[in-house]
């Protein structure tokens, strides 16, 4: 279901529908990125096109931002305890967050760091000179796993995401990614916005 392209550089189309095309290019291959459905495209010369949406920043309150954490070591081994989802999704919060929380639909910017199962680091963007990533929830840009496992998250949230083969790439795996693969990710939230068309 999701086409994943590894590199050191690489853009990823997501977000679908006519109404736009969103291109991230982030540095750092990450391994929940999939590729995006064909843009609709109208043939008629005339149309007039359709409003370009905008990201309006959740607003974060001052007392709740000074309560976030401005540093984190991220490691594999951590001793925590996990809330499990009907379908194997594990997710525990690491460090707490604040304010309004991510729903489905909103656009989330996020550091991440990915482990395969045996514990080896697939990619970072804390790393020097990656980015963090910038998705629309639910849309299907990323991972069902990732897109499940955000949801709930609150400004300056760690959280740790382990999301079984089932929510990830399955028995087919991808590049770099071994069948029936589990991938384990420590989401930090950045901020949250939301669509509206100008």
């Amino acid at each position: 279901m999701f086409h994943v392209v590894r590199s050191r550089t690489f853009a990823a189309l997501i977000l679908r529908g006519s109404s736009f095309l969103l291109v991230i290019v982030l540095s750092g291959c990450g391994a929940f990125i999939a590729h995006a459905p064909s843009r609709a495209v109208s043939h008629h010369a005339s149309a007039t096109p359709a409003p370009k949406p905008t990201v309006v920043p959740v607003a974060v309150p001052t007392a709740c931002a000074a309560s976030i954490p401005k540093s984190y070591s991220d490691v594999f081994n951590v001793r925590t305890t996990y809330s499990s989802a009907p379908g194997g999704l594990r997710t525990s919060v690491l460090v707490p967050g604040c304010g309004p929380a991510v729903v489905s639909g909103d656009v989330v910017t996020v550091q991440y760091t990915e482990w395969l199962q045996n514990g080896s680091e697939f990619a970072s963007s804390r790393e020097a000179g990656h980015s963090p990533l910038v998705f629309q929830v639910g849309a299907g840009s990323v991972i069902a796993g990732l897109d499940e496992g955000v949801v709930g998250m609150r400004i300056g949230e760690i959280r740790r995401i382990v999301v079984p083969s089932t929510l990830a790439f399955g028995k087919s795996g991808s590049v770099g990614i071994p069948a029936n693969e589990s991938i384990t990710f420590n989401i930090e939230l950045l901020a949250i916005g939301k669509y509206r068309t100008a």
